[in-house]
């Protein structure tokens, strides 16, 4: 008695939704350890992929010769689920591993992501190796409905990638973000469990007792395909590397997509499901389009690959051409709803994924029918090609971002990836020995067409979004192993700016408000603690937080993941004077290329200070280095006294969400305090976390920044005065908790920010934010406890001028924010009343020279 096909389906379905929830969650967890680099995730993914492809290898041939091979599925799917449960405990412990080894024996580049892959191995290896062993014993069962190999094949991979579709949807946008990853992978197992279940019921209401197996016999013509008798003709080893090449093409495709997607989208956490997605329906769909194809007696499947492989060539130029529309996208969505910017953005994933990807998924069916000999032997063939296509997978993902894209660049990594697709026409259609007339001309043609759409491509092509501002200049443009970074200079209010993008978003510049953000961010914490020594920053970006910080003659880390941002040093001498950068590693400074949360595991030596400087909190992986976790990685790598500090949005981010921030920070660093620099309307507050009650020592303050050079680079931003340092600060002691109040923070397990700000960084949030600080504002006087050139701890009349200097300058830069057309006019009146208190100050007379109406 066959096994009801209604039976196998949602088997297949559940157990497709299970694998990528466990994938999606897998790789969250591990990267968290072993960082976002691209050899860190190339490492975790080939971790799962490499496991899949050993189960399919080593179990397919017991789907031939078990007598119960639907028991068999039901028990893999519960050794899933034990295996999936098993991880939660054992990536924890490779985290330990992770840190110790690398401690010990200190590896090396090359090292290191060896022992990241072969921890992953060891954490997920027994998971995905089931995983993996379900395809081939799947293809067993419905070959014996179908009387085909492939057919089954192609009908249940189908399925069971719908499934993975389910699986990715659920996982990336509601099961983290409502329920948290935890809960997520629990998920996962009550899928298998479920699959389990009906496995078992379905096996036993046949009595599964007996093979279970189709004849060695051809089955009907009307109902197979006839390349089951030319299969022979065709060599087993031939249709093994064509199964690995392709799906090493494959993989390189989607690391070169979501590379132009971070460009062309706000990257935010989104993204990267939309692309998975929209992948994983294309490969379902072309799947069940081989299907329908292999029923069909009269198919050819070298021919048809071949003309699938020209087709997926084609599809690079006409990206290539179409690029530069793309790229103006961001500009155009910039003030539009977040429910129009998901949904423009899910758009262009699809146009730019989702053809190619369906050409992809007709191929591995194809490529099974043609190493097919019968259906008795389905487990071990299925085994075999899908073993082979996920090498491939591996080493396209791996050589892909680490390899060709900083070799050739996206443009060239893309016709590398198109000639490789013309390289299998060619070779197919040599391969075949029956080729129908239409057939012969694949190849000619094929490269004529190919040629003629090559002609359309601009000779080079670069990606990136223009600034929307008048003679933007490129002066740098790299192609890295994680993003694509380029130096823009363009005149702004008469004076000529540079900017650092990093996948078109920007980082770091030369325009003043971003020099106070990279100054006030080395100098604040610096001059609170009593006696710096060591200081590590996060993010390099021009150099000039690094070079600040060097000012106070301290030993100065600096960990960059993109070693291409590093490379554009020598575009901001203004900013980091050419003493810092990938040239200048001696002993007063280090630059450390590798992702921040990973380094924070294994830094040798703790530091004094800590400060992270990143861009926009929904940059996906951003969010990474916002959770309690990771605030608490930073306070275990501080000396004792040790502070840590972060920069933190306060436009493009809402209020609620602000709170969730400052909420997760104090969480772990129980004495915050929130400053802003006053100097102008700064888009950002900085979080300072003390290990006590905070204590300003101003003069310890004065002191210090008395030294020429600390001074010289204060005074460029108007902030080389104790008294207006002092003013800076926002929110100390209880009240920071009245302005962060009660209620859920940003976690590992549960990254909340990462879906609060997913659409919000064009959102004008300035006002309402600094309106919410300000309304709670602390009076510094309070946190004094020594005033420059005083014994007594009073204030004087300096600080009291200073502290309503600093109320009118926050509300002027309030209203020179806000969106109405009297915003401007009560700016100009906020700023004249702090300049009446503060005349001789330089800056506040150059704000009130902004807003006033040109004579």
């Amino acid at each position: 008695m066959k096994v009801p096909i209604r039976a196998l389906y949602p088997c297949f379905l559940l157990s497709g939704a299970s694998a990528l929830i466990y994938q999606v969650v897998w790789e969250r967890m591990l990267t968290l350890v072993f960082g976002l680099s691209t050899l860190s995730v190339a490492a975790v993914l080939s971790a799962f992929l490499g496991g899949m492809a050993l189960g399919a290898r080593l179990l397919g041939p017991l789907a031939d010769r078990t007598a119960r091979p639907l028991r068999l599925y039901a028990l893999v799917e519960a050794g899933i689920a034990l295996a999936g449960l098993a991880t939660l405990g054992l990536i924890p412990l490779v985290m330990h591993v992770f840190a110790g080894l690398y401690t010990a024996i200190e590896p090396g580049y090359v090292g290191s992501n060896l022992i990241r892959f072969t921890l992953a191995l060891l954490a997920v290896g027994a998971a995905s190796l089931l995983i993996g062993a379900t395809v081939p014993i799947m293809a067993r069962l419905l070959s014996e409905h179908t009387g085909s190999t492939a057919v089954g094949f192609a009908s249940g991979y189908s399925v069971n990638t719908a499934g993975s579709v389910l699986g990715a949807l659920l996982a990336g946008f509601f099961l983290i973000r409502l329920v948290g990853t935890q809960n997520a992978l629990f998920c996962a197992v009550v899928g298998n469990l479920a699959a389990f279940a009906i496995a078992l019921w379905a096996a036993r209401r046949v009595g599964e007792s007996a093979p279970q197996r189709t004849p060695r016999v051809a089955a009907p013509r009307a109902a197979t395909a006839v390349s089951t008798a030319m299969a022979p003709a065709v060599p087993p080893a031939f249709v093994l590397v064509l199964a690995a090449v392709t799906g090493a093409l494959a993989l390189a495709y989607e690391v070169a997509w979501i590379r132009l997607l971070a460009i062309f989208t706000l990257n935010s956490v989104y993204v990267f499901t939309m692309v998975v997605s929209t992948y994983l329906v294309a490969l379902s769909l072309g799947a069940a389009a081989a299907m329908l194809l292999l029923r069909w007696r009269r198919i050819s499947e070298l021919p048809v690959l071949a003309v699938c492989q020209l087709l997926l060539a084609m599809t690079v130029p006409i990206l290539l051409a179409l690029a530069p529309a793309a790229s103006q996208l961001e500009l155009r969505t910039g003030t539009r709803s977040e429910a129009a910017i998901f949904w423009t953005e899910y758009a262009l994933t699809a146009g730019i994924v989702f053809f190619p990807t369906l050409l992809i998924g007709v191929g591995l069916p194809l490529l099974v029918s043609l190493a097919s000999r019968s259906v008795a032997d389905a487990g071990r063939t299925v085994g075999r090609v899908y073993a082979w296509n996920a090498v491939g997978t591996i080493a396209g993902a791996a050589l892909t971002g680490a390899v060709i894209i900083p070799a050739l660049g996206l443009r060239g990594c893309l016709m590398l990836l198109a000639a490789m697709n013309l390289a299998i026409v060619a070779a197919a259609m040599l391969a075949e020995r029956s080729s129908a007339g239409w057939s012969r001309g694949v190849t000619p043609a094929g490269a004529a067409a190919f040629a003629l759409l090559l002609a359309l491509v601009p000779g080079a092509t670069r990606f990136y979004v223009p600034a929307d501002v008048p003679g933007e200049t490129v002066l740098y443009y790299a192609e890295g192993p994680s993003a694509t970074v380029h130096v823009a200079e363009y005149e702004l209010e008469g004076r000529r700016h540079r900017t650092l993008f990093v996948d078109s978003k920007s980082v770091a510049g030369t325009y003043p408000e971003i020099v106070t953000d990279q100054k006030m961010l080395a100098h604040l914490p610096l001059l609170l603690h009593p006696a710096p020594q060591r200081a590590l920053t996060v993010g390099f970006g021009t150099g000039g937080t690094s070079y600040s910080m060097l000012l106070h003659r301290v030993r100065v880390e600096c960990v960059e993941i993109e070693p291409r941002v590093a490379d554009a040093f020598r575009y901001f001498e203004s900013e980091n004077r050419g003493l810092v950068g990938p040239e200048h590693d001696r002993s007063e400074f280090r630059l450390v290329l590798d992702d921040a949360r990973a380094w924070l595991h294994v830094a040798p030596e703790p530091y004094d200070v800590i400060v992270t400087d990143l861009t926009s909190i929904q940059y996906r992986g951003n969010g990474n280095l916002y959770t309690a976790e990771c605030f608490r990685l930073m306070q275990s790598q501080l000396r004792p006294g040790g502070i840590g500090a972060a920069w933190v949005p306060i436009t493009g981010i809402t209020t609620e969400a602000l709170r969730v921030l400052v909420r997760t920070f104090q969480s772990v660093f129980l004495h915050t305090s929130v400053w802003y620099a006053i100097n102008l309307p700064t888009d950002f507050v900085i979080l300072v976390g003390t290990p006590g009650p905070l204590e300003l020592r101003l003069d310890d303050v004065e002191r210090r920044m008395a030294a020429p050079m600390v001074r010289r680079d204060l005074a460029i931003i108007g902030l080389d005065n104790p008294y207006k340092m002092a003013a800076c600060l926002l929110l100390a002691g209880p009240d920071v908790a009245r302005f962060a109040g009660a209620g859920p923070l940003h976690t590992d397990d549960r990254p909340i920010l990462d879906y609060m700000t997913h659409a919000t960084p064009y959102h004008n949030t300035l006002p309402a934010n600094l309106s919410a600080l300000a309304a709670l504002r602390s009076d510094a006087a309070t946190f004094v406890t020594a005033w420059p050139g005083e014994a007594s701890a009073e204030p004087g009349t300096t600080w009291a001028t200073w502290r309503a200097a600093s109320d009118h300058l926050i509300t002027g830069h309030i209203a020179v924010r806000s969106p109405d057309a009297e915003g401007v006019h009560r700016a100009r009146v906020a700023y004249t009343e702090a300049l009446a208190l503060v005349p001789d100050d330089e800056q506040t007379q150059a704000l009130v020279q902004a807003v006033s109406p040109a004579p």
